[in-house]
């Protein structure tokens, strides 16, 4: 019965408007939702309570909640409760409720959830974040450059951090298996980085344990922070309960028995029963079975059945659009009476309106009434829909709907439709447009149809679907005669093989795209910087050397700025490997370029070649902050793959430098990120890093298994560098256990490779002393001389105060060795005047251990205790355990007394000897890589072991000993 009836207006575009009465209550959406909400409640207490905890443990997030069960159980329902329980203790709601028609929408999910605080969100982002936000939501138009879809994800990351500050937040999807791809990817990452933040994740789905969980939440939340509940049947009181609730009348005990029954305890199903018993006026007692139909679809198609034409048209048009509206949906219809089937497709219950939305009732209602629509119906729904919705994509997915067969017009809508995506930062979704164009292309349109090929490859790459961009790519190679369309075709199959670990083909491909590629000079530039990353990528220096300078030369030829600067960065790196002095000329110009014009993937920017470059130079304070910043780009920009590289080369500077904690976290991030991208060279690179950490902290099983699984990683995905890393670490790690015959046999073979490869940067070669030592302790003196001498040499001529003092102690070492000491302390000596310079407190306890040893066997006691004190004083500091063992090792051997008082430290030692020579504090403090509050309090220790008060007596105490 209506409550109040009243007029409402459907508005048409230029249409005549459609007046209908429709029910206060039966239009209100906020009342139907309140009757759903108590339908739910019927016989959940369980669930309710289980919600109720869920609710509870929000603040203390991030928390999991999965709603499961079969079609009309009441996940639903259940979930509206809890987003109702929510809003009562005051968390704020992001939600949205997808339907099968919306899961191609591009970020139609994002828009729901952001709806009503996207200005809010926005203000707290910064600009890059804010821009790629803003044009995938369609309030902003992209700039030449389409949104990268890792600064778009975190960009919503960022915008969920920002509301959570304000309170608990719950993030709620309905039915998540029909969110659009675009928006699960952006989801997927904002909730793997949700780390002690009060926000809840309300999900509800067919199944509770699928393999992966929706979203990732099995690999991005812990075990017990996922909540799985599965929806299960009501008891027959609650069946009778809901019942007389919603059909307002009293059922014989012996039918509600038989509906319950039949419906097996289904919710909506026993609704579904009972209507159909009332339409056929059956309200007595009945036999053995119900005679309307039993199972759930043919129940749905049966109360369909009983709908008039203009309601079921309603419907049908409701389930074929994207994102139905009462407007849009009577647009489609046309006619004077749309808004009156609208209003009786309401009163019928078949569907509903909430947040200015059309929905179906349920999505089985939609799904059976699109199911029995006929093939023409459907597509004339799909017409109708095309001519009225706004958007550029779902216009082009209608029209696709509509098509009977192929044609070119509707072919262009997709192809514009795919990169109106792919400029949206949607890849996924531009990938699937362009292969629809490609299907839709007449046979006549054979060119088209391959551009429409290699796109559909090009934006499968870039949304990550490896595997799909090769078949699309491939399929466009083989359609395709020799000439530039091919050339580009082999392009982008040449990139697809590189990311899958395949530089060799990679190779290969590009190198015919070279021979394909004609007269097209913007193609050409794009080529030559293929094979230089695809050369580097199996270790051939010189060869991606020459590729990168043929790519300059095109590259100012075009006026193509990015690709030029791309391409002076890799002159100048590979020009900075070979050795050559004015390497950095080109790597100048490049950040000129960089900076003026554009922004290249951190990977491949001009600054991140730099930083590099620094790094091996001995600038480690100019690289760590040039990383830092390129690793804070990363992370405001979701560039997971970069990020972990990056963290990596931050883990080689903290390792240098002896912050050897910090480089540990920093490789431990790195590992993470890759385990979870599966990227293998990058995760093969990562394990390097942590290798070597723990090589230096001589944890050799742990170290050794690490390096291990690198290599292997390396081996499978072909990147010569990454197998170099973890050599390194592993030769590194036998040197410390005194194994340097196992040393040899693992550096050796590199050491040649990388020499032979054209390699003179001494600063690039840091395994470089370790084999130089491990060969002058098993007896190759003169197969240690024939590297040590260039080396040297190289590090001379560059000024590579890192190279200088490693190669002075292999002189030292080698001189030892042969019986010439005095010469050996010299080297030892001269090694020392470039420490100070240096700033890596490991390479200088290894110098101050070996002139230690020289000391010892010159029987200078004094000046070996000392030596050896000091070394040992910094491999205690580093946490050096292996090193510091060889330090004990050797004081042990020193024969005597000790001159000093037995109770000072090794640190001690040292800052009492430095301070006796005239040294400042701060100077101590730079000498020994400490704080100057370290060494005032070392100082202060010294005072009273030693009965001084001055630093003028402790001199003079010193100077008797």
């Amino acid at each position: 019965m209506r409550a109040v009836d009243r007029p409402v207006v459907v508005q048409g575009y230029g249409r005549t408007a459609a007046t209908a009465q429709i029910s206060e209550s039966d239009n209100d959406p906020e009342a139907r939702e309140r009757g759903l909400m108590e339908r739910a409640r019927f016989g959940r207490q369980a669930e309710l309570a289980r919600i109720s905890s869920f609710l509870d443990a929000v603040p203390a997030g991030p928390e999991a909640l999965i709603l499961g069960g079969e079609a009309g159980i009441g996940k639903s329902a259940l979930w509206l409760d809890t987003l109702e329980q929510a809003r009562s203790r005051s968390y704020r709601a992001l939600s949205s409720r997808p339907t099968e028609s919306e899961a191609k929408l591009s970020f139609a999910a994002l828009g729901d959830l952001l709806d009503g605080v996207v200005d809010e969100a926005l203000d707290a982002l910064p600009s890059p974040q804010r821009s790629a936000l803003e044009v995938a939501l369609l309030r902003a138009e992209a700039d030449a450059a389409p949104p990268d879809r890792r600064t778009l994800s975190s960009a919503f990351h960022g915008a969920l951090m920002a509301l959570a500050k304000a309170g608990p937040l719950v993030l709620a999807i309905d039915d998540a298996q029909w969110l659009d791809l675009p928006s699960a990817r952006v989801l997927e990452f904002a909730i793997r980085r949700l780390h002690d933040v009060p926000i809840g994740i309300l999900i509800t789905a067919r199944v509770v344990d699928s393999d992966p969980l929706l979203l990732g939440l099995d690999r991005a939340l812990p075990g017990e922070r996922i909540e799985r509940l599965l929806v299960g049947p009501i008891t027959r009181e609650a069946t009778r309960d809901l019942l007389h609730s919603e059909l307002s009348t009293r059922l014989p005990r012996s039918v509600l028995l038989q509906i319950h029954g039949t419906a097996a305890g289904n919710p909506f199903l026993a609704l579904e029963l009972g209507r159909a018993l009332l339409r056929r006026g059956i309200d007595r007692e009945l036999g053995s079975s119900l005679p309307v139909p039993s199972t759930l679809i043919d129940l749905v198609g049966d109360r369909l059945s009983g709908l008039s034409d203009p309601v079921r048209q309603v419907l049908l048009v409701t389930a074929a659009a994207s994102q139905p509206t009462a407007s849009l949906v009577a647009q489609a219809i046309g006619g004077t009476d749309a808004g009156h089937d609208i209003a009786a497709a309401l009163d019928d219950g078949v569907i509903e309106e909430s947040a200015g939305r059309i929905r179906p009732a349920h999505p089985l209602l939609a799904t059976v009434q699109y199911s029995v629509s006929s093939g023409h119906e459907r597509r004339e729904a799909h017409r109708r829909l095309s001519a009225v919705v706004v958007d550029q994509e779902e216009r082009a997915r209608h029209l696709a709907l509509a098509a009977e067969r192929p044609d070119e017009g509707v072919a262009a809508e997709l192809e514009a439709a795919s990169l109106q995506a792919s400029g949206r930062g949607a890849p996924d979704a531009a990938a699937e447009l362009a292969d629809l164009a490609r299907e839709l292309t007449p046979a006549d349109h054979a060119e088209a149809r391959i551009h429409r090929t290699i796109h559909a490859g090009q934006f499968a790459f870039e949304a990550g679907e490896l595997g799909k961009a090769a078949t699309c790519l491939e399929e466009a190679v083989a359609a395709t005669s020799a000439g530039p369309l091919r050339a580009e075709a082999l392009l982008f199959l040449a990139r697809v093989r590189y990311h899958s670990h395949d530089a060799r083909s990679a190779l290969a491909l590009a190198e015919q795209a070279l021979e394909e590629v004609g007269e097209d000079e913007q193609l050409k530039p794009h080529i030559q910087l293929e094979l230089a990353a695809a050369a580097e990528a199996v270790g051939d220096r010189a060869r991606a050397r020459a590729h990168a300078r043929e790519a300059v030369a095109l590259a100012e030829a075009e006026g193509d700025d990015a690709s030029l600067a791309e391409a002076l960065t890799l002159v100048g790196f590979h020009d900075f490997l070979a050795g050559e002095g004015d390497a950095l000329s080109a790597m100048s110009r490049a950040l000129e370029l960089e900076g003026a014009a554009m922004s290249l993937r951190p990977l491949r920017s001009p600054t991140f070649r730099q930083a590099c470059v620094a790094m091996w130079m001995d600038e480690l304070d100019a690289a760590r902050s040039t990383f830092v910043d390129l690793a804070k780009r990363c992370r405001e920009g979701g560039d997971e793959g970069s990020l972990a590289v990056i963290l990596f080369m931050l883990a080689q500077v903290e390792c240098s430098a002896g912050n050897w904690s910090d480089a540990g976290a920093y490789a431990d991030e790195s590992c993470e990120i890759t385990a979870w991208t599966g990227h293998l060279p990058y995760r093969a690179v990562a394990l390097s890093a942590k290798a070597l950490v723990e090589a230096r902290l001589g944890r050799a099983e742990s170290a050794r298994a690490t390096a291990a699984e690198g290599l292997e990683l390396a081996e499978r995905s072909g990147l010569v560098q990454a197998t170099q890393f973890n050599l390194a670490a592993l030769g590194f790690l036998e040197l410390s256990l005194d194994n340097p015959k196992e040393t040899n046999e693992i550096l050796w073979p590199f050491a040649e490779g990388v020499l032979a490869a054209g390699v003179s940067e001494p600063g690039v070669l840091r395994f470089m002393p370790d084999e130089i030592e491990a060969l002058i302790a098993i007896g190759e003196v003169e197969t240690a001389r024939s590297i040590l001498e260039p080396f040297a040499s190289q590090a001379e001529r560059l000024g590579r105060t890192w190279a200088l003092a490693t190669s002075e102690r292999g002189r030292g070492l080698l001189h030892a060795s042969i019986g010439e000491l005095p010469d050996a302390l010299a080297a030892f000596d001269r090694a020392l005047e470039h420490h100070p310079m240096l700033g890596e407190p490991f390479e200088l306890g290894r110098t101050l251990l070996a002139q230690g040893q020289a000391f010892r066997r010159v029987k200078k006691w004094r000046l070996a205790r000392e030596s050896l004190g000091r070394s040992l004083g910094i491999f205690e500091r580093l946490g050096a355990a292996l090193w510091a063992d060889k330090a004990t090792t050797e004081m042990a051997r020193i024969g005597g007394r000790s001159p000093g008082p037995d109770d000072l430290s090794p640190t001690e030692q040292e800052v009492a000897e430095l301070v006796g020579n005239g040294l400042t504090n701060r100077e101590v403090a730079h000498a020994l890589f400490l704080s100057v509050s370290t060494v005032e309090a070392n100082l202060r220790r010294i005072y009273r072991k030693l009965g001084v008060r001055s630093r003028t007596e402790l001199s003079r105490r010193l100077s008797e000993r």
